[in-house]
């Protein structure tokens, strides 16, 4: 691959307009096996109005960065480094400081999340209105039942909800998967957030419904201030939503860079591993998929050096000893890797 390439994507530094500034953030969980760095050194931004998504295999830290920006990190983890800083009308808050009972006013209200399991989400002795109707409640303890009613059912009709009268008495067990999951989009989305934070929004939905739940996203953000971040492991879904991506392994942020740029141009390997291993439209059928290599490592035992060196075919005795700086190669474009831009991936 060519290492001269000229990129006309906007920068991922931080600006005015980023309604998130995360730096440098570490979330360690502190174990009978030993330190495990969930979250090692992690630092992006989050414009308004924009999609970033997070992208990389499971266990490279994508959920915990979404749960840490939350302050919802199971124990024994804890945020051990690092801001987040969320920006806002008010100012400019570092939420890893904040006390419990200060984040509650901010979780919800002005930062939401959608789980990828809205069966374990949602209560099941409650009907999914009455849950929205709590979440509403909290943040608007002012307004009264009838306006908190019209807008349960507002929320569920706009979330492609059918009939949404009736079904927002349905119990959770009721409702399919999608609706399932377009039932959390509402409540999330019942304050009005300036973050969302979707968390593998269509796992184990099938293509149809997942393609409906995706748009109901796009839809919801369009003519709004609000960001989105995507969790995902899927790089289709990536390419169809986000504007900027984090590619992550075992913790750490490999490659950052704008959708367009990414795709045109994936210069760490482990980036490239998994645009190989997606499947492709002409495939025959028993044709098997390109795969990367080995495990994600314990993240408990990380390798000395680059953490995708034992899996990484360009590896060299440098990588193996020495751990890459995330550096900039280009404006927008940032990689963890010692010879990213003068690698053959033809060979």
């Amino acid at each position: 691959m060519s290492s001269v390439v000229e990129y006309h994507q906007p920068s991922l530094a931080s600006t005015p307009s980023s309604v998130l500034s995360i730096r440098d953030l570490r979330t360690y969980f502190f174990t009978e096996k030993g330190v495990v760095k969930a979250v090692d050194g992690v630092s992006f931004d989050v414009p308004r109005a924009r999609t970033v998504g997070i992208v990389g295999e499971s266990g490279c830290g994508k959920s915990m960065t979404g749960l840490s920006i939350m302050r919802l990190v199971p124990p024994p983890g804890h945020i051990v480094d690092g801001t987040i800083t969320f920006h806002d009308a008010g100012g400019a808050t570092d939420l890893t400081r904040l006390s419990e009972v200060e984040m509650r006013k901010i979780r919800g209200a002005k930062i939401a999340m959608v789980f990828q399991e809205p069966m374990t989400s949602l209560n099941p002795v409650f009907t999914v209105g009455s849950q929205i109707r709590e979440a509403i409640r909290l943040h608007q303890p002012h307004s009264s039942t009838r306006e908190v009613g019209e807008q349960v059912v507002k929320l569920l009709e706009k979330v492609g909800v059918p009939d949404p009268r009736s079904r927002q008495y349905w119990y959770p067990h009721q409702l399919s998967g999608g609706m399932r999951q377009r039932v959390m989009i509402a409540m999330a989305l019942s304050c009005e957030p300036k973050l969302l934070i979707a968390d593998e929004p269509t796992t184990a939905l099938d293509v149809t419904i997942q393609a409906q739940i995706l748009e109901v996203l796009r839809q919801l953000q369009s003519g709004k201030d609000m960001a989105v971040i995507l969790i995902t492991h899927d790089l289709g879904i990536v390419a169809e939503m986000a504007d900027e991506v984090l590619v992550m392994y075992a913790s750490r942020v490999m490659e950052k860079a704008s959708v367009r740029t990414l795709f045109a141009h994936p210069l760490h390997p482990y980036t490239w591993g998994l645009f190989r291993a997606r499947p492709a439209l002409g495939m025959k059928k028993g044709q098997e998929l390109l795969t990367i290599p080995g495990d994600v490592p314990d993240a408990a035992q990380l390798p000395r050096g680059c953490k995708f060196a034992p899996r990484c075919k360009f590896a060299q005795d440098r990588c193996r000893e020495e751990e890459p700086p995330l550096r900039i190669l280009e404006p927008g474009h940032e990689v963890r890797c010692h010879f990213a831009g003068e690698l053959d991936y033809e060979r």
